[in-house]
């Protein structure tokens, strides 16, 4: 066990470094963003996100859903019910009796139309908030598909199994404004 200075110096090392933090932080951040702007019209920022996937995809098995938004399958399905209730998303069987496939509504498809003006709002205050420079650097991240399975287990390193997932995010080199006062900054 360290001292306790050492334990304070540790906290304080990772308080200050730790990125998974940094990122949670700026996801609430961004995230409340949308959450309201799109309030008005009964939708979440996470629903529009599963909504305009399907929609990209043409419909699909919640699997595919979970992997492409690096979303657990019991999100999808909190989600995926109240959008169902709401006339946005419906089930559709497959051939395979024991799965099935999202799809769109044309109520779905209505709803992505009229957020469409109100996404341009927010995208316009979230990068703002960041910043110039932070928002086209996360714009230009390429983030693998799936580098994080849906239904990889929440077990901390130690319990029972110990598992790693490599992800590597790479930034295209190009020359990127040097304005913005954002809240987040690179150094």
């Amino acid at each position: 066990m360290l001292p306790v200075r050492s334990q304070a110096d540790a906290a304080q090392e990772i308080a200050r470094d730790c990125l998974a933090a940094r990122v949670r932080r700026l996801h609430r951040v961004v995230s409340g963003v949308y959450d309201r702007a799109f309030r008005p019209i009964g939708v979440t920022a996470s629903q529009m996100n599963i909504l305009v996937a399907l929609a990209e995809q043409g419909g699909a098995k919640p699997t595919a859903i979970c992997g492409l938004l690096q979303m657990d399958k019991s999100t999808l399905c909190r989600n995926v019910q109240g959008m169902q209730r709401r006339g946005w998303v419906r089930a559709a069987q497959t051939a395979d009796a024991r799965s099935h496939r999202l799809e769109l509504t044309g109520k779905g498809l209505g709803l992505i139309e009229q957020a469409l003006p109100i996404w341009r709002e927010a995208q316009m205050q979230a990068r703002a908030l960041l910043g110039s420079p932070v928002a086209d650097h996360l714009l230009l991240a390429e983030i693998p598909p799936e580098s994080v399975p849906a239904d990889a287990p929440e077990t901390p390193p130690g319990d029972t199994q110990e598992t790693a997932t490599e992800v590597s995010l790479e930034v295209t080199p190009r020359a990127l404004p040097d304005a913005g006062q954002g809240i987040f900054f690179w150094e």
